[in-house]
């Protein structure tokens, strides 16, 4: 990043200051810090984006109290441009849309990151609003238990799913750990303990073993870049909970997970993970059994990696991960991959060096079919999220109406409704729902049955079916 964007980030830090003068947070704490973190967590993910980090630094200006919004947003626009104040907007128009603890954690991903795609309008603004609640996680301590626990709910159920997806390692590791810290802190704490009981035992075999490997690589041709990567704490408990293992702080039983830690090899070719498998399986001794080819066969979302397990010459058990530049780019931006790699040499230098590759990334989402699970995705402007007053997410198909969100709630709801409050303001039944709104759906004990005519307006095949199921039922 350049001096004149490092100045516009320092002037903004001035301008950040002065704004959030004399506000502070539920946790004590001046409202600048937290908004100083935010930043400091987006350059830690490799953001270097210095619209993104200015932005980052004035997310809360526009719920600061007592301020005269139009004149800060007029100072935002002279001072760091209209695209600053777009993403400062944005971020406060999402800021406002509540989603229940309640109705996130029995959603499925592609639903979570379809609505917050549809929601947020701008990528720009879900980086800030993942590193926000990154780093709220951390103060929950300061609130209520209640507070704190739907807090860590969200953070775990709702925003770490999305982080994960969008592969922003170091924010979703912070999401999931500090939400399950909250939740289940004696869990955490004792799985925490047993991994530094563990740790320098790990950190001594790399250390040993790491030059050795790529020496005998080098040897044979290979140029490679090594490094490892210890599992983080709701991982581990995760992996726990599928062994049942018993984790005491003291004497932790990790015998079957092989990959709290992994060694990851990085070559050139992919004639080269082959053969660096090869080599490797001359120093240890390889587990056939936990063997995968995720190269000939990837996972749904495209990740590609050769992993073997392999038993070491002190008898412990080690991973081993070999995979391209290539691959391993694509691993770690996941989906973003697509367009690193189709937008060809003008953006080669990947998502840490590329300001505009989040721009690109927003533009490009709506041409992404498939989601994680292998499926295909109706392209996001094909379908609408809505709201229930309780934060619960309805999907219906765009262009669909209130009729369409009630039955979408429940058919006995959609049987009866007789109207709607949306975003408070009451609507007709064939009123037309758009992403983001809050749909309060209004019943009339009197109606038995839906009428006919709603079969004019409606859009989903769940409320033409039911209600042509009703009418049938009445004849």
């Amino acid at each position: 990043m350049d001096q004149t964007k490092l100045d516009l980030i320092k002037q903004a830090q001035e301008y950040a200051k002065i704004i959030y003068k004399n506000h502070y947070r539920l946790s004590g704490e001046n409202v600048y810090e937290h908004a100083l973190r935010v930043s400091e967590k987006l350059l830690k993910s490799g953001i270097k984006d210095e619209k993104i980090i200015v932005a980052s630094l004035l997310h809360q200006t526009l719920g600061t109290p007592n301020i005269d919004k139009e004149l800060v947003c007029n100072e935002i626009s002279n001072k760091f441009g209209k695209d600053v104040l777009e993403i400062v907007k944005n971020y406060h128009e999402l800021q406002t849309t509540k989603i229940s603890h309640e109705g996130t954690q029995g959603l499925n991903d592609k639903l979570i990151i379809q609505t917050y795609i549809n929601l947020v309008k701008d990528l720009r603004v879900l980086l800030i609003r993942l590193a926000d609640k990154a780093d709220n996680i951390d103060t929950a301590y300061a609130l209520s238990r209640e507070l704190g626990l739907k807090m860590a709910g969200r953070a775990l159920y709702l925003y770490a799913p999305i982080a994960r997806l969008l592969q922003l390692g170091n924010l979703y590791k912070d999401l999931e750990n500090g939400g399950f810290k909250v939740l289940h802190p004696n869990k955490f704490y004792t799985i925490e303990q047993a991994v530094k009981q563990k740790l320098p035992q790990l950190e001594a075999f790399f250390s040993e073993n790491i030059p050795a490997v790529q020496e005998l690589l080098k040897e044979n041709g290979i140029e490679s870049e090594i490094n490892y990567r210890i599992k983080h704490i709701y991982s581990i408990y995760k992996k726990v909970q599928k062994y049942h293992l018993k984790v005491d702080k003291k004497n932790p039983d990790f015998s079957q997970i092989y990959d709290i830690s992994a060694m990851r090899i990085i070559v050139e070719t992919l004639e080269d993970c082959y053969k660096a498998e090869d080599l490797m399986n001359q120093i240890w001794e390889q587990q056939l059994d936990f063997r995968d080819d995720y190269i000939k066969t990837p996972k749904p979302s495209g990740y590609q990696s050769l992993h073997n397990v392999y038993k070491t010459d002190n008898g412990d058990f080690i991973e081993v991960q070999i995979k391209t530049k290539q691959m391993h780019e694509f691993n770690e931006f996941g989906l973003a991959s697509h367009v690193f790699y189709k937008i060809g040499d003008k953006f080669k230098k990947n998502l840490k060096d590329n300001p505009d590759f989040i721009k690109e990334f927003s533009n490009w989402k709506q041409e992404q079919e498939i989601d994680e699970s292998g499926s295909k995705i109706t392209q996001f402007e094909a379908k609408t999220y809505a709201f229930t007053p309780k934060g619960d997410i309805i999907e219906i198909p765009a262009g669909g109406c209130v009729v369409d969100f009630a039955y979408g709630v429940h058919t006995s709801v959609g049987n009866s409704c007789s109207g709607a409050l949306v975003n408070g303001q009451i609507q007709k039944l064939n009123y037309v729902i758009k992403t983001g709104d809050t749909v309060e759906i209004k019943t009339s004990p009197t109606r038995k049955k839906p009428n006919r005519d709603w079969l004019d307006f409606v859009k989903s095949e769940r409320a033409k079916t039911n209600i042509r199921k009703e009418l049938r039922l009445s004849e």
